[in-house]
């Protein structure tokens, strides 16, 4: 059987809790101010999913027109979603 080890002890993989999380964004370059538009986190134990989240973010700038031919999120979408950094809801995940 396989077991995580290390600081998590000695727990079978199949019973270990993992938290997958997929973010998009307004392009590709933070350093030019790109920034997440949408939040989703899935967490598992084992092949069971136990819980899911998944929210807008509002960028509080312009979805370029390529992020937005990937993600098909829109400037429309995320005008009233999450200020960016505000998700206190993320943190159950953590």
């Amino acid at each position: 059987m396989n077991k995580v080890l290390g600081e998590f002890g000695n727990t079978l993989i199949e019973e270990a809790v993992f938290s997958f999380i997929d973010v998009e964004t307004t392009g590709l370059s933070p350093s030019f101010g790109d920034r997440i538009c949408e939040i989703a986190i899935l967490k598992r134990r084992g092949k069971k999913i136990i819980d899911s989240f998944h929210t807008l973010v509002n960028p509080e700038r312009q979805i370029s027109q390529g992020a937005q031919a990937v993600n098909n999120i829109t400037d429309e979408m995320v005008k009233n979603a999450l200020l960016s950094g505000h998700c206190p809801e993320c943190y159950k995940f953590y």
